[in-house]
């Protein structure tokens, strides 16, 4: 439980005042001038993955993410412990972040050697014990969760969970000198050395991107960081005992540089949306091979599979989000969605069936959206980007909530609260005996794609999950594109290898045959749900 003791543990402030009397002729009277007493106070705590020396740490006064100039400050010492002085009284030290920016040169107690890479950790306000654990609650915060939900969410997903465990502590001095894979504080140890490695990583992958804010890319790289425990979390439910393996994270355990340029240009859309005055417009579309199917894949008949099966399409919607348009410099600009049914909060729903013919006129809609809307920062751009998916802070909102989107209340595309969204519904429905008849959904073919393996409870107040498997992917074509152009679902690269006379419905399962023909499909990596790194392997949707 967070209680208001332990959300302050480790927090110091202390209070000095300084009279500075000057004395004109030996004594006190008329002549005699005296200044103000100032008073300042000092906080004081400790910053870790081992203990951190060398790291740079600041009260965030502008909650920018950053130690900036002017900014109350200190370099930690050989415990990683910090002691910021100088504070001016009227300034409540226990309402601002910390902030630990970890240069390559700072010292892990862990290893006793240098970190190599940089990165940044964070602290909610009114705590001054700053770790990875930290940071990742201090994300939720910014996120809109209570500090309560926050704590909660994050011993939840990674599964250390006990009785009296807050993702504020210092785990380092709880866990004493336990080495326990039981002992929740010496799996948060792990767990924590384990974000950092994927943070390193994740950091590497974008080092040579062009700038974007730095709250927008810290966000991201925590919630890269955060994918990655989630995996393991979610194999360590399954293993007595288990614990994180930090030396089991490398470069392919997060995802490739294009990826990442794309989601930390999608976080940064509201940033930018004052320079967004270039209406843009990318069309969708849906083929079969060189035919075009656009939306009259509900009643215009077609082939599909190995044995050319005739049939009509029952269903044919997807998400998209992290819009981005690619200039030649590799630099991604995020698209600003027009706000409107289809598209809301980053995020659009291209909607290709009619509800009509072998579209349901019950879960579908008779108005479709093709294309992606908004506007972007003026410039000349040659490539685009976009994933598959909702993002997982939207991917788990109620669908009944008045600030749910519209187009994410749409319950024929939700699973359920654990699993969230419907990524795709791609169903296609044989025709029986020359004609179109309900009995052809016994031979129906789905391919729902969605996250899967999500670790929460939604009793709990949780609105975002760490899912073992993300299954969102991001599809990037550097060059190749404008406006004149589209981008194409074709369904022939997709089911075209299937035999579809049977059914190859496919909820986004992870055992059997269909798991591994679909993954490599969508090019999702097998392992972890992610997109394959800086392999453009798929070749689902393709320019034309």
């Amino acid at each position: 439980m967070v209680t208001k003791q332990n959300i302050r543990k480790g927090l110091e402030i202390s209070v000095s005042m300084t009279a500075i009397a000057l004395l004109v002729s030996g004594c006190l009277g008329s002549n005699t001038t005296t200044n103000p007493p100032t008073t300042t106070t000092s906080l004081s705590g400790a910053v870790a993955d081992g203990y951190l020396s060398g790291a740079k740490v600041c009260l965030d006064l502008n909650i920018n993410s950053v130690c900036d100039a002017g900014e109350p400050s200190d370099i930690t010492g050989n415990t990683g412990a910090y002691s910021i002085t100088g504070i001016a009284a009227t300034i409540n030290a226990a309402s601002y972040p910390i902030i630990a920016e970890v240069p390559a040169t700072a010292v892990d107690a862990d290893t006793n050697a240098a970190v190599g890479t940089a990165f940044t950790l964070t602290s909610p306000a009114g705590t001054s014990f700053v770790s990875p654990l930290t940071t990742l609650v201090h994300e939720k915060i910014m996120a809109g969760y209570t500090i309560a939900q926050a704590n909660s969410a994050v011993v939840q997903a990674l599964g250390v969970s006990a009785s009296g465990v807050s993702a504020l502590d210092n785990y380092i001095v709880n866990k004493g000198s336990a080495v326990d894979q039981t002992n929740a504080h010496y799996r948060a140890h792990e767990a924590a050395k384990t974000f950092v490695k994927a943070l390193q990583h994740a950091k590497l992958a974008i080092s040579s991107t062009s700038a974007s804010t730095v709250q927008a890319t810290q966000s991201l790289l925590v919630s890269e960081a955060e994918n990655v425990l989630s995996i393991q979390a979610a194999s360590n439910a399954a293993i007595a005992g288990a614990v994180f393996i930090p030396s089991a994270v490398n470069a392919s355990s997060v995802s490739g540089s294009g990826t990442l340029r794309a989601a930390i240009a999608g976080a940064n859309a509201s940033a930018v949306a004052a320079a967004a005055t270039q209406d843009v417009s990318i069309p969708f579309d849906v083929y079969n091979g060189t035919t075009q199917i656009g939306t009259t894949g509900c009643s215009t008949a077609f082939t599909l599979g190995t044995a050319s099966t005739p049939g009509t399409l029952a269903d044919l919607r997807f998400y998209v989000s992290n819009v981005s348009l690619i200039d030649a410099a590799g630099n991604y600009t995020p698209v600003v969605l027009t706000e409107n049914d289809y598209q809301s909060q980053g995020v659009a729903l291209l909607d290709f069936e009619t509800a009509t013919g072998s579209c349901s006129a019950m879960t579908g809609t008779p108005a479709t959206w093709t294309a992606v809307t908004g506007k972007v920062a003026p410039g000349t751009y040659v490539g685009v980007a976009f994933t598959l998916g909702v993002p997982s802070k939207l991917n788990h909102t109620s669908t009944t909530a008045s600030t749910t989107p519209v187009n994410l209340q749409n319950t024929a595309m939700n699973w359920s609260w654990n699993g969230g969204r419907k990524f795709t519904k791609i169903e296609f429905l044989p025709t029986v005996t020359g004609s179109m008849s309900m009995m052809g959904y016994a031979n129906q073919t789905s391919v729902h794609l969605g996250s899967k393996n999500c670790i929460a409870n939604p009793t709990n107040g949780d609105a975002l999950n760490g899912c073992g498997r993300p299954n969102r992917v991001t599809y990037s074509f550097a060059n190749g594109f404008d406006t004149s152009k589209k981008i194409a679902l074709d369904l022939n690269v997709l089911l075209g290898a299937r035999d579809l006379t049977t059914s190859n419905t496919w909820m986004s399962a992870t055992t059997g045959p269909l798991f591994t023909y679909y993954f490599a499909k969508f090019g999702l990596d097998i392992a972890t749900g992610r997109t394959i790194t800086d392999v453009n392997s798929q070749s689902i949707f393709v320019i034309k």
